[in-house]
Order: structure tokens, then C-alpha cells, then sequence
């Protein structure tokens, strides 16, 4: 097998990114990754002048794509999550009702705005928003279970819990299995 050197630092970062949760997780951005191509092949157009034919469209395309709603929701979502990442709960949560005005289906949005609501110990309001999560996001993060779990506790709605709590020991049993 052969060796191949690695950037550490790059490892690290995305063993970070992996290893976060879900509604910790930047969402991606489809607009520039049409425009950085588009300035690619505009670049290699020099080389080979059949690739400038490609490059306004790619360009135009991104533009696009930027201009759309979704990335109006993306960049405050990423907003959102660097200030609760810095412990800003106040100011993410006034990130993430901005984009659930534009989208108020938002998975993410809704995940982190709920783990807000349970921070800030606004239990009622956590449960209202992490009890409409779908099931398979859910149960795919242990933290959203747990903050569940304990809001059910606090406004004491004991056999709700209590069914949360037996589906996270059924996720942390499957997790010892693998």
C-alpha cells in the first residue's frame, strides 16, 4: 500500500466538520461553486479557445443561482450558526427568525432554534419547535433527543419523556453495536 502525505491541519478540519452535528453543519452553496468554475475555464480558455464559449454561461448560471432566495437563507444560516458557536444565543436566534420568515420549513433552522429555546430555558417553546422535527433528523443527533427529553420534563409531560428517553437508549445501543 502505498503512503500518501497528508495536509494534518486539513485533516483536522474536516474531521471537525464531520464530527458536528447536523444542524451545526454550514449549508452548502451551490451559486459560487458555478461562478469559481466558470472563472476556471476562462482561465484554460487561453489554452484552448473553445472553453470561452462555456465560461458566460457557467458564470451567468452561478449569478443565478445567488441571486435566489436559498442564498439569502444559506448565509444567514451559516450566521447563525458561527454566532452560537461563539455562545451569541441571542443574536443567532435573531439570524435564524429571519430565515424562518423567508422558509419557515427549514430543518436546520428550526434544530438550532430549538436547542436556542432549550438554552435559554424557554422549554415550551423547545418542545414546540423540536417536537415538529421529522423523525429521521431527530434521531439522527442525540443532543435534540436529550433537549427533548428534558423540556418534556421540565413543563412535566412525564410518559412524553419517557418515550423519548427509551429511543435514545435504543440509538446509544445501536451505536455500541457498530
Amino acid at each position: 500500500m502505498r503512503y500518501e502525505k497528508r495536509n494534518p491541519i486539513k485533516l483536522v478540519i474536516n474531521n471537525a466538520q464531520a464530527l458536528r452535528p447536523l444542524y451545526l453543519r454550514p449549508p452548502k452553496t451551490q451559486g459560487r461553486g458555478y461562478i469559481v468554475f466558470g472563472v476556471i475555464i476562462s482561465l484554460l480558455g487561453i489554452l484552448v479557445p473553445y472553453l470561452l464559449i462555456f465560461s458566460p454561461i457557467l458564470v451567468f448560471v452561478g449569478l443565478k443561482f445567488l441571486k435566489k432566495r436559498e442564498d439569502k437563507i444559506n448565509g444567514s444560516l451559516c450566521e447563525a450558526i458561527t454566532l452560537y458557536m461563539k455562545g451569541k444565543l441571542y443574536e443567532s436566534e435573531e439570524e435564524l427568525e429571519r430565515v424562518m420568515i423567508i422558509d419557515s420549513r427549514n430543518i436546520q433552522a428550526k434544530a438550532l432554534l430549538g436547542i436556542i429555546q432549550y438554552d435559554k430555558e424557554n422549554y415550551k417553546d423547545a418542545i414546540s419547535l423540536l417536537g415538529t422535527l421529522p423523525y429521521q433528523y431527530i434521531n439522527e443527533e442525540i443532543r435534540l433527543l436529550t433537549a427533548l427529553r428534558n423540556s418534556y420534563i421540565k413543563v412535566e409531560e412525564f410518559e412524553k419523556a419517557e418515550e423519548i428517553y427509551s429511543r435514545i437508549k435504543e440509538k446509544e445501543l445501536n451505536e455500541k453495536v457498530r
